[in-house]
């Protein structure tokens, strides 16, 4: 064994006892408890940079939280970011059933394929044979290289979006 082989492998052994010694000397973690726990966390933690402000000069003395900061804090504790969006409304409950084109602006720009599965983005949303687009007027029939088949809902009408993306 070389000489840097045994370095190496010291190295290694100090770097686990370490760890190993920093994981049994450090607290239990705690789970949240609730949340109204971690709201009192982030209050804390916005006292503190208020103060912190308040001493470089950039906001008055005795104000407790910054109000848009504060705003933010009850907004986020009342929603969560990561559910999904609702859905739209149908755009299309008012209007005639006349055949229509979709949007001029929506526009074919991605093309994936894995064996027999095929997928489109069409204005950045991605989509298989079948799905509806969110207009609900038209749904996906056909998925190919070069373009995709969207079929009107109601009466079976065809579009052809070409494909846009870069080759």
């Amino acid at each position: 064994m070389t000489k840097r082989e045994k370095v190496l492998i010291a190295l290694t052994i100090f770097a686990a006892l370490g760890s190993g010694a920093m994981l049994l000397a450090s607290p239990p973690s705690r789970p949240l408890d609730s949340q109204q726990e971690t709201q009192a966390e982030a209050g804390q933690a916005l006292d503190v940079m208020a103060e912190l402000q308040s001493l470089a000069g950039r906001q008055p003395a005795g104000v407790k939280q910054p109000v848009d900061l504060q705003a933010a804090l009850e907004s986020w504790a009342t929603k969560d970011p990561f559910q999904s969006l609702p859905a739209q409304p149908d755009s299309q409950a008012g209007k005639q059933d006349t055949p229509a084109e979709p949007k001029a602006t929506m526009a074919f720009n991605g093309y994936m394929e894995a064996g027999a599965f095929r997928l489109a983005i069409i204005d950045g949303l991605e989509y298989q044979v079948g799905d509806l687009l969110p207009d609900g007027e038209y749904h996906v029939a056909v998925i190919t290289k070069k373009a995709v088949t969207l079929k009107r809902t109601h009466g079976g009408e065809r579009v052809t979006l070409p494909y846009t993306g870069d080759e």
